[in-house]
């Protein structure tokens, strides 16, 4: 897996916030325990050890280069608090990349946008947490249904 990308605003471990809809703001004194780009990538790639579906999954840099590799942007980690009762947005694409020949043979988008249930930063984190886990498990299976398929057409040749 490479190390997963995120705009400039997404590169910090303060909590994200939209006051109005083009309006951000960071927590000062409640952090992530890393940028959101590193956690997702840490989330991802837990879930796809555990599917079993590959037999070895590592982060880049390795020293041996796997059969694909998993890259991800994410493009929405924050609560919009300008939203009545507040709401946080989650957004993950990832594509999945042949090493032989660097193509891209599966991407996908998922986006989650859920209320904030209760009050404070904690709310806030629960729910996020609750949107990244929703949106790789949509990912997941079309993930592992693409790669599936491209190893069976490259067994085919």
């Amino acid at each position: 897996m490479a190390r997963f990308q995120a705009a400039s605003v997404l590169r910090d471990d303060r909590i994200l916030y939209y006051q109005t809809p083009t309006e951000l703001n960071y927590y000062q004194y409640h952090r992530w325990s890393a940028e959101p780009a590193v956690l997702m990538a840490e989330l991802v790639s837990r879930r796809v050890k555990a599917s079993g579906a590959f037999s070895d999954v590592r982060q880049i840099p390795h020293s041996t280069p796997g059969d694909f590799q998993l890259r991800g942007r994410v493009l929405n980690f924050e609560e919009l608090d300008y939203e009545p009762g507040g709401h946080v947005r989650m957004a993950l694409e990832l594509d999945l990349v042949r090493n032989s020949d660097h193509k891209i043979v599966w991407s996908g988008t998922e986006r989650s946008e859920r209320a904030i249930e209760g009050k404070g930063v904690g709310a806030v984190v629960d729910a996020l947490n609750a949107s990244a886990a929703e949106v790789v498990d949509k990912l997941l299976p079309q993930l592992l249904a693409g790669a599936k398929r491209d190893t069976a057409a490259q067994g085919a040749k």
